[in-house]
């Protein structure tokens, strides 16, 4: 399981959005494990919203990475 912060949403107030993927909310996200299109972990957000994420590195659970 991997820790993420929301950094930029497309669904944020200033470009039009409805925020409900916003970062004002300070959620952290948490990775599932589970393999999505080549890649050990994944997320759920809404369908109507891209965002883009950065990994909390001192809250991750380095032996369970996958290179």
């Amino acid at each position: 399981m991997c820790l993420l912060q929301l950094m930029l949403s497309s669904d944020e107030d200033s470009f039009g959005g409805f925020e409900n993927l916003s970062k004002k909310y300070n959620t952290e996200f948490a990775s599932t494990e589970a393999d999505y299109d080549g890649r050990p972990h994944s997320i759920q957000v809404g369908h109507k919203a891209c965002g883009v994420f950065c990994m909390h590195l001192a809250r991750v659970d380095k032996t369970r990475l996958v290179s």
